[in-house]
């Protein structure tokens, strides 16, 4: 998401890693691995009704990150955001809907 995009420099997140150093380990306690494959579609539709809110909200913080972005590079006549952080950060929302199309006009 927004966090992971914006920390990347920091954390490596799939590594679990900080500075080179590992942060955490996997402990499977003996419970097999979980997939939403498995889940019911009542179940994920019960799951949506209840995230609709948090979608919600989330998608209105994308949006103000985009705002706030953009009115900074324009007073600053910089550029914030790389294409390729830009890309990695349209990637990481583009399930939300809703929102605005990135500025060249397409989504990756």
């Amino acid at each position: 998401g927004m966090a992971g995009g914006m920390a990347d420099g920091m954390m490596n997140r799939s590594a679990g890693q900080v500075a080179g150093r590992r942060l955490l380990s996997h402990v499977s306690h003996g419970v097999p691995h979980h997939s939403l494959a498995h889940v019911p579609e009542s179940t994920l539709r019960q799951l949506d009704r209840i995230t609709g809110s948090d979608r919600d909200l989330y998608r209105a913080a994308v949006i103000r990150f985009l705002y706030d972005i953009r009115r900074v590079e324009l007073q600053t006549a910089s550029v914030l955001l790389c294409p390729d952080q830009a890309d990695r950060f349209w990637a990481s929302v583009s399930d939300i809907g809703g929102l605005p199309l990135p500025r060249g006009g397409h989504t990756t």
